[in-house]
């Protein structure tokens, strides 16, 4: 992080795939987003389904054997799988399950992430020796980390973090981590096409460009509308994707309240009531859903897309919204909810669904 976070009480969240600390803020309040009543948003209510997800998906398009060791992880980009015995990752078509790419890996595999490179989905694996990034066209680089690096992506661009809380922009292309130059006063919480800072306790957020080409976003520091008179900001929860999620205060109820950061940045475009205990949203697998609680949000529009009345959502997978409760796993398409069969890893905005078999196999299936 950029600077030091000095402050009596602070509130560790998740933001991405990394953990960040944000203070607790003060009382601001910007201008209000609306001055119409109804500026909480709605989801429609769920409609259970007597179908599992993957009930009408009876089309088998490939499969990949896998051991049941071998970890493999769905994306936008395609599917990643790490082969443990030729110590290489490979990025498959979802669609036909064709190589795109592979390319050799050093260390053991901490985590995968999912990013964006010039429009093109992409993902990447972490060990605490390098960072490997593929694209969903082929390319491929990677990168030899010094001890203490963390690679993360809470926004669309992998974000290097040293010991020292100094971070830098993983962007291929580029042989050596491109340094950010941040406002040391304020938290770097994530990378887009700008770095994004929050400024601690005030509903602002800094976008400044990461490089210096001409086509690189100005510098820029956006007020995060208030959603309704009368509002006081809080805290920040998430940023990166393209949106701001925040903590807000309203009548003596808190709120959760999502702010493009892209088109008329500081827009609210969602206002929620928040759950007990307020998180940091978790940004679903496709990149297309955001989840926190028991709200999903688009991450195209930042609007409300669903509410679960009894159940958290834990994650996503493309459209679908995955919500657990007793030990059970269901799914939300589209305001409907589906229960789990077969275990799905992986479900496309043009529903494929992928699905890890009990001996490894992995399995593509198409359905109407």
């Amino acid at each position: 992080m950029a600077g030091a976070v000095a402050a009596a009480t602070v509130l560790a969240i998740a933001l991405g795939a990394g953990l960040w600390a944000w203070p607790f803020g003060g009382d601001e309040a910007s201008e209000p987003a609306s001055e119409q009543e109804n500026w909480i948003a709605s989801a429609p209510a769920l409609n259970p389904a007597e179908t599992s997800l993957t009930d009408a998906h009876t089309e088998e398009l490939w499969t990949h054997r896998l051991s049941t060791e071998d970890p493999a992880y769905w994306f936008a980009a395609g599917t990643v799988v790490i082969d443990g015995e030729e110590g290489e990752v490979v990025l498959l078509d979802t669609e036909t399950g064709d190589e795109i790419v592979r390319i050799p890996v050093e260390g053991e595999v901490q985590h995968v992430v999912e990013f964006l490179h010039e429009d093109t989905p992409a993902a990447g694996v972490f060990t605490q020796d390098q960072f490997v990034a593929v694209t969903a066209e082929g390319d491929d680089q990677s990168w030899d980390l010094e001890e203490g690096e963390v690679v993360r992506a809470p926004g669309t661009t992998p974000m290097l973090t040293t010991e020292d809380g100094d971070t830098s922009a993983l962007i291929i292309g580029e042989e050596d981590p491109v340094e950010t130059e941040g406002n040391p006063s304020y938290i770097s919480g994530a990378i887009d096409d700008s770095l994004i800072q929050v400024i601690p306790g005030e509903p602002r957020v800094a976008l400044l460009p990461v490089t210096a080409d001409e086509d690189s976003p100005p510098a820029s520091e956006e007020l995060l509308q208030a959603p309704t008179d009368g509002a006081s900001f809080l805290r920040h929860l998430s940023v990166g994707t393209g949106h701001s999620l925040s903590l807000w205060e309203v009548d003596g109820g808190e709120y959760l309240v999502v702010h493009s950061l892209e088109e008329e940045p500081g827009t609210v475009t969602s206002a929620v009531a928040a759950p007990d205990e307020p998180e940091a949203w978790q940004v679903g697998r496709g990149m297309q859903l955001a989840v926190t609680g028991p709200y999903a949000f688009s991450l195209e529009t930042g609007e409300l897309t669903a509410r679960h009345p009894d159940a958290t959502f834990t994650g996503a997978l493309g459209p679908a919204a995955l919500a657990e409760s007793e030990g059970s796993r269901s799914f939300v398409v589209d305001g409907t909810q589906h229960y789990e069969s077969d275990r799905v890893t992986g479900y496309s905005e043009d529903r494929i669904a992928l699905i890890r078999r009990p001996d490894g196999t992995l399995a593509a299936l198409s359905g109407d």
